[in-house]
């Protein structure tokens, strides 16, 4: 009886696979391909966990993930839990920032800023609807550019059209949007006569109105002869 060996080359698929095979695989699975773990292995790989828990406890977070094992799926961490004492986890409540406060975390940490019902979310702590206004007219430029997508409040409007140039700290988002462009194009020349020239005929056009409906409905003053 003869054998015959063929090296077949190897696919696409195979190659990509052997080229990412060690950057996604656990080191413990790696060195499980290479020789046979023994008991001592897998003691070894248990205390790795259990001191992995121990530090997060003492950094007062839940560790949510393996350290041995690269997903959440495995039970490695139940185990360890198990055998821990009860540890509260609840997080403190949110504080409420004075302005100060406020601009002082936003200066040393810029915060995404979500608008909530009647407060605005920064990190784990909030500001009043007061407290954001005052910030904003005190410094713009380290509140504006960091607003979220959720909606923002009218006086945002009032403040663009009260100090040029701010209209331009605002998010891209927000910039786009009529309520705040139109206001802007009117207390900014500068900016009014870009948007001429770079704006389209419609975009113009639909500027011209809205402005027009606003001055008409604006109330006339009367102006009294002297006799």
């Amino acid at each position: 009886m003869e054998f015959s060996l063929v090296v077949l080359p190897k696919t696409q698929s195979e190659l990509d696979w052997e080229k990412h095979w060690r950057q996604k695989t656990p080191q413990w699975l790696q060195r499980a391909a290479e020789v046979a773990l023994t008991d001592a292995d897998f003691t070894s790989m248990r205390q790795q966990n259990v001191e992995h828990v121990n530090e997060s406890l003492m950094r007062e977070c839940r560790p949510t993930q393996c350290k041995v094992h690269a997903g959440r799926g495995c039970a490695c961490l139940h185990e360890v839990l198990a055998g821990m004492p009860c540890v509260s986890f609840e997080s403190p409540p949110p504080r409420k920032l004075s302005c100060e406060e406020f601009l002082r975390a936003m200066r040393k940490k810029p915060h995404l800023l979500q608008r909530q019902w009647r407060h605005w979310q920064v990190g784990r702590d909030i500001v009043t609807e007061e407290v954001a206004t005052e910030a904003m007219a005190r410094e713009p430029e380290a509140i504006l550019p960091h607003l979220g997508d959720t909606m923002l409040p009218l006086w945002v409007g009032d403040l663009i059209s009260a100090c040029p140039g701010v209209y331009k700290l605002l998010p891209k988002c927000w910039q786009q949007h009529k309520f705040f462009l139109y206001p802007a194009l009117e207390a900014d020349e500068d900016l009014r006569d870009e948007f001429l020239e770079t704006a389209t005929k419609a975009e113009v056009n639909e500027w011209r109105w809205a402005r027009a409906e606003c001055l008409a409905s604006q109330p006339r003053r009367r102006h009294v002869r002297k006799r």
